[in-house]
């Protein structure tokens, strides 16, 4: 079973909201200010955002123009296969939450005899026992009095099996329902790729601005 991807929360250095960054994650951007990160991370595995223009204003080794384009074009690829990835995910949960959605209605269907039988059931049993109490007398009495028993006993059998059968119907779903976990866990994984494929892209086109000036 694919795991979900723990995450962790901090503040946003620029506006200190809260920031959740997943384990995976390499960049973040805050919902609330835009700011734009990259996660740089201690030797615990804490997650430290740091802003773009503070990672483009360090000191760092010189990079020629023709390796800042061939990185934004391989970024590019890794975007439009993140991005194929996040259509296959969601096909992939669609479909998932339509087998779940048949299987209940199959579920559904075996059940509704069996409920139909312990309403039924217990309706003609309440009206048996009505009969015995206010209208029947003498022989009349006791034969009411024996089919409302024999109803009450009939509506406890059909809602026996009516339980057992919902029960073993919620084992039968608990899979269903694990395979849609799944498939939404890896959907929000490809998402989160896009959205590291995106930043990334932009931290490198401004490098790429940087380079070009630098030439010039």
């Amino acid at each position: 079973m694919t795991a979900e991807m723990t995450s962790q929360r901090v503040d946003c250095p620029q506006c200190s909201a809260p920031l959740v960054i997943s384990a995976e994650r390499k960049y973040c951007q805050c919902a609330y200010c835009g700011s734009k990160f990259v996660v740089e991370r201690s030797s615990t595995g804490e997650p430290h955002p740091v802003r773009f223009d503070a990672v483009l204003s360090r000191t760092m080794q010189p990079l020629r123009l023709e390796e800042v384009e061939q990185h934004l074009v391989e970024l590019d690829e890794a975007l439009t296969n993140a991005e194929e990835e996040v259509e296959t995910r969601k096909v992939e949960l669609r479909e998932a939450r339509s087998v779940y959605r048949e299987t209940v209605a199959e579920v559904q269907k075996r059940i509704a005899p069996m409920q139909n039988g312990t309403y039924a059931a217990g309706l003609l049993a309440t009206v048996a026992w009505l009969l015995v109490v206010f209208v029947l007398a003498g022989t009349q009495w006791y034969a009411g009095l024996a089919i409302a028993i024999l109803l009450l006993f009939a509506a406890w059998g059909f809602h026996r099996e009516w339980q057992d059968s919902e029960q073993r119907a919620q084992e039968e779903l608990r899979e269903f329902k694990e395979a849609i976990e799944e498939a939404k866990a890896a959907l929000n994984q490809a998402l989160a790729r896009v959205e590291d494929c995106t930043l990334e892209q932009e931290l490198w086109q401004r490098r790429l601005l940087i380079c070009q000036q630098e030439e010039e």
